[in-house]
């Protein structure tokens, strides 16, 4: 719950994003050919969060196509973890009925990590959870000092300075729960 409150509001992301004419650029995200490739648990868990996290960075730059392959790659890693019911056709078909509206897709796909949560902490798998809210927070981390060095920009910077604090929360919960298969 703490590390979900201390992400930085979407609306302020999209607002650096426009403000400061950032451009998407799709080398920074996770390659979409390597989803198979995760066999492992742990793996698939941050991998998800990875790949959940490129799906939002690619809606926030209207990025319809690419997000429709994240949204694949997500659906492939949620129903290799047993949580894909998330990440059915309706949600499929709500994103696509948005897709003029980024502020709603991203809280389409917010809300749909929240219910995976829910059901893996409901299954008694917390570990799991963890790992996916954890790839989801360094990928977004990763991209963002992408872009901060390839636009050399300030604010930024300062809104990664700013993640420190979701950083602790995040240590304490991985320290928290352990995943039994690595």
């Amino acid at each position: 719950e703490h590390v979900f409150n201390s992400l930085p509001e979407r609306k302020l992301v999209l607002n650096l994003i426009s403000e400061n004419k950032i451009e998407y650029n799709p080398d920074f995200l996770n390659d979409p050919n390597s989803v198979n490739k995760y066999t492992v648990e742990f793996f698939k868990a941050v991998n998800l969060g990875i790949y959940g996290s490129d799906l939002n960075i690619a809606s926030s730059f209207d990025q319809t196509q690419e997000s429709m392959v994240f949204l694949k790659c997500v659906n492939v890693l949620a129903g290799s973890l047993g949580v894909n019911s998330v990440f059915d056709q309706r949600l499929f078909d709500r994103i696509q009925e948005q897709s003029n509206n980024k502020d709603s897709i991203l809280s389409i796909i917010i809300d749909a990590f929240k219910k995976v949560d829910e059901t893996l902490k409901y299954n008694n798998r917390p570990a799991t959870s963890a790992y996916i809210l954890a790839g989801c927070w360094i990928e977004g981390l990763y991209v963002s000092c992408q872009m901060a060095i390839s636009n050399d920009n300030e604010k930024i910077i300062k809104a990664i300075i700013q993640q420190k604090e979701s950083l602790k929360h995040l240590i304490v919960m991985l320290e928290s729960s352990p995943l039994n298969e690595r």
